[in-house]
């Protein structure tokens, strides 16, 4: 049994369990409206007042407030090799990540307040505050991560300190200012921005990057790193809408293992991170034993935050006849920062720079990404009524690769992706009287399939080129990574079927699968959401991995996991 070094996780559910009872027990804080009582007497209108009360209490404040728990657990008993398979004799690595069955990966509880207020017919102020509290880092025993709490708490466990250590998911989500003059759209403040039309991955929407603490969930919104941004808009009438982007002090993606010390011991380290990270440390300790005093250091060289390091972006909207088109430019640094081989101190690019290395360098390189989204409802897709086809093209130049020696490569590389959406009716034998208690034959199925593929220009060879993220083995005899290498062209394949249940239409079905055609893996994602009343939302799901431990998919197939969550708020 996993075992509590303190309260906090107990606090949590006891806290989450309340929060559950609170609406079924018609308890109310506030001005009196009536009558409560214990279930079945509850003055459902009574409380739906209270909360048009507590989320409007004047005409120019909007306040939306909830709390959010949520559970991970491991399904399956299987443990990861250890990363890399082997090392040079008197070399010791850091503990590879495993965990049991049926152990906590992570329990996450957050309160949110988003508060908006509308000073006038042009001015209005919102701001979105978000603690949060992982009670798996103050546990001892079960999985990896928790076994290795006191290590992670400081990156993962909350945000409650305000540091820069709470800069990927802040106390304070969102603060801006909104300034609306007929045409013209100005939005100051910590924001994000969601651009493209892709599910899943992410082309052009490379404006506001993403927190990797739970890489496989759905809710961007929630994951999203918020950045400080200037945000302007204005449309030309019926032509279209232009938008542009200052980001003063543009953040990187966060994600478990950016920090070296951390090894490989959160459970959701990458297998590509968790190889890095133990590949530093063994040649550190091989420079130490070849009689080099400072070893092999790590340095970290994060752009400063200067006027040269911003970044800029600028999008145009339009329709035509039926077809939403956009053109989007975006000149920034990428949301991984890269690890270059130091030589005489400085970064070295280019064949033949890691046998030279005397020390990792990571740091970040600008790119260019210029691309176009569009999407349009056919009345006929070969013989199909009311398709819509979705596309999303980018362009990026000088972007960072790894060949398999570690030597850092720059290419330009385009990416796409094609979409197909469609509302689908139940069929007439869903369609009787005794299923449509069930939701069948009152709300259509939603069916999407997506074909995302990104092509390196002018590889250095086609086949196992490149380092991808599943990689998790290095020969100390060669010096290159042996496995987990992808091709200059790198395909995945999607589907995505929904469909609301229940004759009100309370139960929400998804199915997800993403499939890597190179590696032969697959990502399985089944979830059941369900609106119990007007304030709390269950929800239950599983995630399933299959294919090559090399894969980008497959790597996680040691982490199929079931999750509950619950949201009740007003």
């Amino acid at each position: 049994m996993v075992q509590g070094k303190g309260y906090g996780w107990r606090l949590a559910l006891v806290l989450g369990a309340i929060i559950l009872v609170m609406p079924n027990l018609g308890i109310c804080f506030g001005p009196p409206q009536g009558s409560y009582s214990l279930m079945p007497f509850v003055d459902a209108q009574a409380m739906r007042d209270y909360a048009t009360f507590m989320r409007d209490p004047t005409e120019n404040l909007h306040i939306n407030t909830w709390f959010y728990s949520e559970m991970l657990m491991k399904t399956n008993g299987k443990r990861p090799f250890q990363i890399p398979r082997e090392f040079p004799p008197d070399v010791v690595g850091s503990p590879s990540r495993g965990s049991p069955s049926w152990s906590v990966l992570n329990q996450r509880n957050e309160f949110n307040l988003q508060v908006t207020y509308k000073f006038n017919d042009h001015i209005s102020f919102y701001t979105w505050f978000r603690p949060f509290y992982d009670s798996i880092f103050d546990m001892i025993g079960g999985s990896s991560t928790g076994r290795n709490g006191r290590l992670l708490r400081n990156r993962w466990g909350n945000n409650f300190d305000l540091g820069n250590d709470a800069r990927s998911d802040p106390l304070i989500r969102e603060a801006y200012v909104d300034l609306n003059f007929d045409q013209f759209f100005v939005r100051l403040g910590r924001q994000l921005i969601a651009w493209g039309k892709s599910d899943g991955f992410y082309l052009l929407d490379q404006v506001t990057p993403i927190n990797f603490r739970q890489p496989f969930k759905f809710e961007e919104q929630d994951f999203r790193i918020p950045q400080w941004m200037i945000n302007l808009n204005y449309r030309f009438g019926t032509v279209g809408a232009v938008q542009l982007l200052w980001l003063p002090d543009p953040q990187f993606a966060e994600f478990p293992g950016n920090s070296p010390s951390e090894g490989c011991r959160h459970d959701w380290t990458a297998p590509g991170t968790c190889l890095t990270n133990q590949v530093l440390g063994a040649v550190d300790q091989l420079f130490k034993q070849g009689g080099v005093t400072e070893g092999f250091p790590f340095i970290r060289k994060k752009p400063a935050n200067t006027l040269a390091n911003s970044a800029v972006g600028v999008r145009f909207d339009s329709s035509y006849e039926g077809l939403t088109y956009s053109l989007a430019y975006l000149y920034k640094y990428p949301w991984f920062l890269v690890d270059f081989p130091g030589v005489d101190g400085h970064r070295c690019q280019g064949r033949g720079c890691a046998a030279r290395a005397t020390s990792d360098i990571r740091t970040a390189a600008r790119i260019h990404i210029i691309g176009a989204a569009l999407d349009y409802q056919f009345s006929n897709f070969f013989g199909i009524e009311k398709v819509v086809l979705r596309n999303e093209s980018a362009l990026y130049l000088d972007d960072m690769f790894y060949l398999p020696t570690t030597d850092v490569v720059q290419k330009n590389h385009f990416q796409t992706m094609w979409g197909l959406d469609k509302f689908v009716p139940d069929p007439r034998w869903l369609q009787s009287p005794w299923l449509q208690r069930l939701g069948f034959g009152l709300a259509p199925w939603f069916i999407s399939f997506q074909l995302w593929q990104d092509w390196i220009i002018n590889p250095n060879r086609w086949g196992n080129a490149y380092i991808d993220s599943g990689a998790n083995n290095f020969s100390f005899e060669t010096f290159r990574v042996t496995n987990g290498l992808r091709n200059a062209v790198k395909t995945f394949v999607t589907s995505y079927v929904s469909k609301d249940l229940l004759g009100d239409q309370t139960l929400h079905w998804e199915n997800f699968i993403a499939a890597e055609p190179h590696f032969n893996d697959f990502w399985e994602h089944v979830q059941f959401k369900y609106d119990w009343n007007d304030y709390v939302e269950l929800i239950v799901g599983f995630d399933a991995f299959f294919g090559r431990a090399d894969g980008a998919l497959g790597s996680n197939k040691y982490n199929d996991y079931l999750y509950t969550s619950i949201k009740v708020g007003i």
